[in-house]
C-alpha cells in the first residue's frame, strides 16, 4: 500500500530534478544523502564508480558532510526510497 506523503514526495521530486544534499552515511554499496525537507536518497556505488577515477574507492575519499550534486532517477513508492544519481553523470549524456 502507498503512504499518501510518500505519493506527494513522488509528485515533488519526479525523476530529473536536481538538488544538492548532503553525505550522512558511506558503505561499500551506497551513499545516503539528505535532501532537503529531511528527506533521504540512496547514491547507489555504480554512479559513484562510473564517475570518475576520484571516486572509484568512494568509501575512501567521500565523508560524511560532503555536499554533493544530485538528480532524482526514481522513486519506488513501496519501499519509499529515493534512488538518485549524481548529476556529473547525467551531464555526460
Amino acid at each position: 500500500m502507498n503512504c499518501p506523503e510518500f505519493t506527494q514526495i513522488y509528485k515533488r521530486f519526479p525523476k530529473g530534478t536536481q538538488l544538492r544534499g548532503t553525505v550522512i552515511e558511506v558503505n561499500p554499496d551506497l551513499v545516503r544523502i539528505q535532501l532537503p525537507d529531511g528527506l533521504q536518497g540512496i547514491l547507489p556505488a555504480t554512479s559513484l564508480q562510473k564517475a570518475g577515477f576520484e571516486l572509484a574507492d568512494f568509501t575512501k575519499t567521500m565523508v560524511v558532510g560532503q555536499g554533493l550534486d544530485v538528480v532524482v532517477t526514481k522513486v519506488f513508492l513501496a519501499r519509499h526510497r529515493i534512488r538518485l544519481d549524481l548529476m556529473r553523470n547525467v551531464d555526460k549524456h
